[in-house]
């Protein structure tokens, strides 16, 4: 459910990059407006629609169960999902910074993602190769207790592949 909702987030940190290719960011950065306060504002965009996308998931999963769900723990379990849907999106925002013409390699990595975790029990999927994954270090609730180590190292990968490919952003060239 929740790494389906990843998709829009990863499409709208890479939507800089299309208007890039469509030579449209030369007209905004030809008047004096910083490179990070644009991108910036693509990223408060995905954090937003994020945390809305899952907290619409989560209610609309209680409204279905029909009440035999509580929103308390539904949207506990939804929550836990951001910080995976962060670090998709945040090696999306590297490669927008760093490698602009391979972004399509975030969808590799949706891919190779999506398969394990839905189709990893069936195929018999080693641990290791689920791990390797975001979303294969979320707790599982509620059969797994919660644990909130994962949720934070995965939240500082996030924040640090942002940072390193917004400031790469900043510094390469534009066109």
């Amino acid at each position: 459910m929740s790494m389906v909702a990843s998709v829009p987030i990863v499409l709208t940190v890479i939507k800089i990059h299309g208007e890039e290719k469509r030579g449209r960011l030369e007209q905004i950065f030809a008047r004096s407006v910083p490179r990070v306060k644009l991108y910036g504002s693509f990223l408060i965009v995905a954090i937003i629609e994020s945390v809305a996308i899952e907290f619409l998931l989560s209610v609309g999963l209680v409204g279905a169960s029909g009440g035999e769900l509580a929103l308390g723990s539904v949207l506990k379990v939804g929550l836990c999902y951001l910080p995976a849907i962060w670090a998709i999106a945040g090696l999306a925002i590297l490669l927008v910074g760093f490698l602009p013409k391979m972004t399509a390699l975030v969808w590799a990595v949706f891919g190779y993602t999506f398969i394990v975790m839905y189709f990893g029990r069936i195929m018999d999927v080693p641990e290791w190769a689920v791990k390797i994954t975001p979303f294969g270090n979320i707790p599982q609730l509620p059969v797994q207790e919660f644990t909130l180590m994962p949720l934070i190292g995965l939240t500082l990968i996030a924040v640090a592949l942002a940072a390193l490919g917004v400031l790469r952003f900043k510094e390469r060239d534009i066109g």
